[in-house]
């Protein structure tokens, strides 16, 4: 089978891609070294920047967003982090 775009990696970077194009006609395969779904050090989450970014890329994305964390705990060891955002 022929294609006319090939993804390599389904990070942040490769899916926002293929949401761009999705419409566009376009064959695409796509290759992502991890199966899915998986585990990420993220686990899911985006930074403000990020979400605030998507928000003006795709109107819909509140449409998916599950929730809405304010507060989130760092740990290091027996140390901990609570970073605090009401934005």
């Amino acid at each position: 089978m022929r294609y006319d775009v090939a993804v390599i990696g389904l990070g942040p970077a490769g899916i926002t891609f293929l949401k761009c194009i999705e419409n566009s006609g376009l064959r695409v395969i796509a290759f992502d070294s991890s199966s899915f779904p998986r585990k990420k050090l993220c686990a899911g989450g985006l930074t403000r920047k990020a979400y605030l970014f998507l928000k003006r890329k795709f109107e819909g994305i509140d449409s998916v967003v599950k929730f809405k964390a304010f507060d989130i705990s760092l740990f290091e060891g027996d140390r901990e982090v609570l970073v605090t955002s009401r934005s």
